[in-house]
């Protein structure tokens, strides 16, 4: 007879997996193959990020320029209007 604890004759199952482990086994141990396209999705938005400042100071310098010959003209209008 076996006591607890003893030598048994079946085979210890191993634990149920996690999904923790299961994504360890798809993708490597350092997750590479994530890191890799999460670093490229950085860096794809960092580039879009800078496009879409520089889209906004030309916006704004467009903008402020606009209001100098609004005024310049608003001005030339009321100088007429006195003559």
């Amino acid at each position: 007879s076996l006591f607890p604890g003893g030598d048994t004759t079946e085979e210890k199952q191993p634990p149920a997996s996690t999904e923790d482990e299961s994504q360890e086994r798809v993708y490597g141990s350092d997750n590479t193959g994530v890191s890799d396209v999460t670093e490229l999705k950085r860096e794809e938005m960092c580039k879009i990020l800078d496009q879409v400042k520089e889209k906004a100071s030309s916006l704004l310098k467009s903008s402020l320029e606009w209001e100098k010959i609004d005024e310049k003209f608003d001005n030339t209008i009321e100088s007429m209007e006195k003559k």
